[in-house]
């Protein structure tokens, strides 16, 4: 039992938080600062005055498309924990949905439903993402979970 649960717990840390932790320092450290509310609130003299380095020298895709696939991948992940040990079609049911508010997403930013900025290369990462979550996750759940 305590094995599992160390399992699990590792699990969660690499394929849900890490990618997380990982989207949200880019999303910080490497991007100019916005409005965003996450900018406000690692808002500092320090951030303000030495982004530019990080960000002069990160290709784009790192700086605003990486963030979108590492969130893809840590909500499939979660779907994939949460729904594993149910009925094969609840869990194909939430991994759809997550595919289908993943890229919804950026569609209402387009039709300016929702602030943000449409980029279907942002599309294209979150199905990436998911796509290599399911990859990953799916070939060997019945062993970690």
């Amino acid at each position: 039992m305590v094995n599992k649960t160390r399992v699990i717990f590792k699990y969660i840390i690499i394929q849900i938080i890490l990618p997380i932790v990982i989207g949200i320092t880019i999303y910080v450290f490497f991007r100019e600062p916005t409005k965003y509310i996450l900018n406000s609130w690692f808002k500092n003299e320090y951030l303000n005055t030495n982004y530019h380095v990080l960000a002069k020298f990160s290709p784009s895709w790192i700086k605003y498309n990486l963030p979108d696939a590492l969130w893809g991948y840590a909500l499939i992940s979660s779907m994939i924990i949460i729904w594993n040990k149910r009925q094969r079609n609840e869990l194909l049911f939430w991994i759809i949905f997550s595919f289908v508010i993943g890229i919804a997403f950026e569609f209402l930013q387009f039709f300016k439903i929702i602030w943000g900025t449409f980029d279907l290369k942002d599309v294209v990462s979150i199905v990436l993402g998911m796509s290599i979550s399911l990859f990953v996750n799916l070939k060997k759940r019945e062993e970690i979970l």
